[in-house]
């Protein structure tokens, strides 16, 4: 890609995840393999998503990087860090962690280095911060993502197992 930068940014610039999130939200009704109802709809999903980004960004620990191609945004991760988090019973859990909550990149600019390149800044921040590790969560179904992220050194550390009840 040229001219890739990668842009640490405010809750101001959440209007600017729009086209980003709705790719997303595409993406997500087109690969996933479980879904507990019929999809939202874009809007009521932009909408929700919108109001999660601002009260992520509203928290200091709160996280918004922006990739930048020639001045267009392209793509985006959001995310946070936590102190002392509730953790494992089992395990004992590092006393600074991290979460991404969505990386994402507009279609177009898929393939061009903005995801990994969002991954790496995510890594030098949360490493200044103190977090030793960090997590995300990848809907199943979505084989694509799972490789980009086994690509860049991501373990499977956890499953969730859904039972829908019936009357």
């Amino acid at each position: 890609m040229s001219d890739l930068k990668i842009v640490l940014a405010g809750s101001d610039r959440i209007d600017e995840l729009e086209a980003i999130y709705r790719s997303l939200y595409a993406h997500h009704v087109e690969v996933s393999t479980w879904r507990p109802g019929p999809p939202r709809g874009a809007d009521e999903a932009w909408s929700r998503r919108r109001a999660r980004y601002a009260k992520t960004l509203a928290s200091p620990d709160g996280i918004l990087l922006l990739a930048v191609v020639d001045g267009r945004v392209v793509g985006a991760l959001i995310g946070e860090s936590e102190e002392n988090p509730e953790g494992s019973d089992t395990f004992e859990i590092p006393a600074h962690v991290a979460h991404v909550h969505d990386v994402a990149v507009l279609p177009d600019a898929r393939g061009g280095g903005a995801g990994k390149a969002l991954i790496e800044r995510f890594e030098a921040e949360m490493r200044a911060r103190g977090v030793v590790s960090y997590g995300l969560d990848v809907m199943a179904g979505n084989d694509s993502a799972r490789r980009f992220y086994e690509a860049l050194g991501f373990e499977l550390a956890d499953m969730v197992f859904e039972k829908r009840l019936t009357a």
